[in-house]
């Protein structure tokens, strides 16, 4: 009976753990910007929470009304076509990307998907659509965090240093322009991205200012981190229980099928994605709707996004990072035991110290871990991004990546051209009716810009 006892007694308290360590971090994101007046009262959000406005998402009758299909075209191109792409490797020898070309002469903007996503991805497609509605044309490509970019795209298939991404990713503009220009008439260029895409937005902006390739007149970042390190250990502090020890989703229970889900889902597409409908799918097959398990499923998605990165890097440069046995995630005997493996043992702020900034300082001259760290930031372009009219943002205040001060960094580096909703999480509300409007107006006051 004592020993009973004590088992109940022990789990209990793994789970105020748990509790502590999400309501710390509920509390840590609301108090960094409660000091901000609430700027949109007619703006509604069902989930005020802000791991369920994450994973949940916008519902039905607060969404846009955008087009169920568009004229959209697949393409693809490779930068390093001498480079091999080792055997059993998953991905393709080419980089596809989307295309949406309107038949009259019009703006043209690239999106940059978010963490670990493709060019097809869910939230890619919305803006796309948006845009079409709008009547732009429009590009589409993958994360510099996707494992196809990485290999076919990247100099150095080591993302996270946003200097680096971004000639990575300028470069991949002019090519995937240069495959279809011939079928578009482009009027300006402009460029967005959401989540980390919108990050490198900036950072390619930036970099655009020197080369004056495109001479973008207009860029939207939705949902950008701050601190692109710490977001990720914002997030990785959501998983950071060790599976064993987690009382009110045990190892065998909670996240064995959310493994299994998302083994299975890799298997299928190549790719796990931060979407409703993958997370909902899973959420819905849980008794337990409770915070600790939309949280957790926040946590693991994100923290798949690096092990996707290691394992790439591993494979390009045989760092042996990863057990032989887990080497192959995409044809091997278990995908699930491949995620449980890696998923405890590769947190994004690892990657970052053991694999980024060991490895890429080689390539780029005697620069530190902690100097690209600090130089991937949006506080290290600040100055440019106060100065220049055409940029600005959409984000939340409940944004569970940000840490205290980010939303004030947003609002006093761009004033009035920083939209700051009440809701919506980490992109849950990127097809909001009010989002898109704004998201249109944005793009289309370019038509009436010098």
């Amino acid at each position: 009976m004592g020993s009973s006892m004590d088992l109940v007694s022990n789990q209990r308290g793994k789970r105020n753990t748990i509790i502590c360590l999400i309501s710390s971090l509920l509390l840590f994101f609301s108090t960094s910007v409660t000091a901000l007046p609430q700027m949109y009262p007619d703006y509604q959000f069902k989930f005020k929470e802000a791991f369920a406005s994450t994973v949940l998402g916008t519902t039905p009758s607060e969404q846009a009304n955008l087009p169920k299909t568009i004229p959209i075209s697949t393409h693809s191109i490779s930068l390093y076509e001498d480079r091999d792409i080792p055997s059993g490797f998953y991905i393709e020898d080419e980089m596809k990307f989307n295309v949406v070309a309107l038949p009259y002469k019009a703006p043209l903007v690239f999106v940059i998907a978010g963490t670990g996503a493709g060019y097809n991805a869910s939230k890619n497609k919305i803006l796309q659509k948006s845009l079409y509605q709008a009547g732009i044309s429009s590009i589409a490509i993958s994360s510099p965090t996707k494992p196809d970019f990485m290999m076919n795209a990247s100099e150095f298939s080591l993302p996270g240093y946003q200097y680096q991404d971004a000639k990575d990713i300028y470069k991949v503009m002019q090519a995937t322009y240069e495959e279809v220009k011939e079928d578009l008439d482009v009027s300006w260029f402009g460029v967005t991205g959401y989540s980390l895409g919108g990050m490198n937005s900036a950072f390619v902006s930036l970099l655009d200012e020197q080369e004056k390739v495109f001479n973008f007149k207009k860029v939207m970042m939705i949902n950008p981190p701050v601190n692109l390190y710490q977001s990720m250990k914002n997030i990785d502090k959501l998983a950071a229980v060790d599976l064993k020890d987690v009382g009110i989703v045990s190892a065998t229970d909670f996240f064995e099928k959310v493994f299994a889900s998302l083994g299975q889902h890799y298997k299928e597409i190549g790719e796990i994605e931060l979407t409703p409908t993958l997370l909902e799918d899973i959420y819905e097959q849980e008794e337990k709707h409770d915070l600790e398990s939309i949280a957790g499923l926040i946590a693991i998605v994100f923290r798949f996004s690096s092990v996707d990165i290691v394992y790439t890097a591993n494979t390009r440069y045989q760092l042996g990072m990863i057990d032989e046995k887990y080497n192959d995630p995409g044809t091997g005997t278990s995908t699930t035991e491949f995620f449980k493996y890696t998923y405890t043992r590769w947190p994004f702020g690892r990657y970052v110290d053991e694999i980024l900034t060991a490895k890429l300082p080689e390539t780029l001259g005697n620069k530190t871990g902690e100097q690209l760290i600090q130089e991937s930031t949006l506080i290290h372009i600040q100055d440019y991004l106060k100065s220049s009219s055409k940029i600005e943002v959409i984000t939340n205040r409940n944004d569970p990546i940000y840490s205290p001060g980010d939303i004030k960094f947003f609002a006093e580096t761009f004033d009035q051209r920083a939209t700051i909703l009440p809701y919506g999480g980490h992109c849950g509300n990127m097809n909001h009716a009010f989002n898109v409007k704004k998201f249109q107006e944005f793009f289309l006051s370019g038509n009436q810009a010098n």
